[in-house]
């Protein structure tokens, strides 16, 4: 598995015990990818798991799902212990002020630019456009999955929105043996092997 498998893993885990949607789950990968291409090879960066953390709080700033800083440290120690729970003492303590450093950290790091143009909104937009809001429910469901799966790749960085949601939506049509879907941009082709190998048998 790739640094980026296992970052983009750690988050979702601990997104999902946060209870954050997809759209805030989605920005705390694509955060801490950012910050990580930003600062690549420079010496003194912050710890790892501290960035992911501060990238989870910040996501759920920017998608108002707000979450308090001990549910945060909370929600990482119990994912990176194996379900072991943080005790309130000075361990808590001390994890909420690495935190905060983290936190000003990617925030300068990224210049203050914490928006992130996730792909749902254009999945669920095209369908509402060519199906007049009855789109089939087999083919949302798999779009959104494969959506879903790609946070385990660098394509949420490499890949604009809306033609990752274009490229998933032409998968799922295709995994589902669908006549091809229309309006869809041409670069979706392009992108549809590397989409369909997530179904590739080992």
């Amino acid at each position: 598995m790739s640094s980026i498998s296992r970052s983009s893993e750690y988050l979702i885990k601990c997104s999902e015990v946060l209870e954050y949607g997809v759209e805030a789950r989605w920005t705390a990968v694509v955060l801490f990818q950012r910050y990580k291409e930003s600062v690549g090879s420079e010496e003194g960066t912050a710890d790892r798991s501290e960035v992911g953390a501060a990238c989870l709080w910040l996501s759920g700033k920017v998608c108002d799902q707000f979450r308090k800083g001990r549910d945060i440290v909370n929600a990482c120690s119990y994912i990176k212990n194996n379900g072991k729970q943080l005790r309130i003492g000075e361990e808590m303590f001390s994890l909420k002020d690495n935190l905060c450093s983290a936190e000003q950290s990617v925030l300068r790091q990224l210049s203050y630019d914490c928006y992130v143009d996730t792909p749902y909104k254009h999945l669920l937009n095209y369908f509402y456009v060519v199906f007049s809001n009855n789109p089939p429910r087999s083919v949302v469901q798999l779009s959104i999955s494969l959506l879903n799966e790609t946070l385990l790749t660098s394509l949420p960085m490499s890949t604009r929105p809306h033609i990752l949601a274009a490229v998933c939506i032409h998968a799922a049509f295709h995994l589902l043996s669908l006549p091809d879907p229309p309006l869809l941009p041409d670069d979706a082709a392009a992108l549809l092997p590397d989409i369909l190998a997530f179904y590739d048998t080992p």
